[in-house]
């Protein structure tokens, strides 16, 4: 079994570069360097690679508030929300946004992440109890996008106390958001 660790988009500078664009996938013990002929190929690898890392199948939801919910899902990780997919249709059957969850908490002894979520989301107010084999990833994952939304929060707060000249504009936002997303910082002026 071979797991993908990272992977990342190099791009260069400088034409002389021997290695120019590439895609890096690491493993464990190495890396595989990638290079394309073209970079609408090489950024439709790493989209469709950025897809899998945000899809985290989980075998088991318990819920005692919600019984109608206890079944296998693929959960998609987006910027700001979590859609559960149903394998077995292939249909999202419910989402929930990063900012519903109230609480995420891995239990690492018995595998299991518990998640509380407010009455805002389409599943209604609960106790949500999640098995899987990749238990851990999905809870890294929704840790990095509930720290991604909170700094997001916190420059659009700052942005609202700004003079009128100053205030960034929505696409800045969104690219602030994406920078965090990708492990990037981003500097208030």
């Amino acid at each position: 079994k071979i797991k993908l660790h990272k992977f990342q988009l190099n791009r260069s500078n400088s034409d002389n570069s021997r290695i120019r664009d590439h895609l890096v996938l690491s493993f464990e013990h190495y890396s595989l360097y990638l290079q394309f002929g073209s970079l609408s190929k090489q950024q439709q690898w790493f989209d469709e690679l950025e897809k899998i890392r945000t899809h985290v199948y989980v075998e088991l939801i318990r819920c005692r508030e919600h019984p109608e919910r206890e079944r296998e899902y693929v959960l998609q990780f987006y910027v700001d929300g979590i859609k559960f997919w149903l394998p077995e249709t292939n249909t999202v059957s419910f989402e929930w946004k990063i900012k519903s969850i109230r609480r995420a908490q891995y239990h690492n002894n018995v595998g299991k992440v518990e998640i509380e979520v407010g009455r805002s989301t389409e599943t209604g107010e609960g106790h949500f109890y999640f098995i899987g084999l990749t238990i851990g990833e999905m809870f890294h994952l929704l840790k990095e996008r509930i720290e991604v939304m909170s700094k997001v929060a916190s420059l659009k707060r700052r942005g609202n106390n700004l003079p009128k000249r100053q205030f960034p504009s929505q696409e800045s936002i969104e690219q602030m958001e994406q920078s965090l997303l990708k492990g990037g910082t981003v500097e208030p002026n």
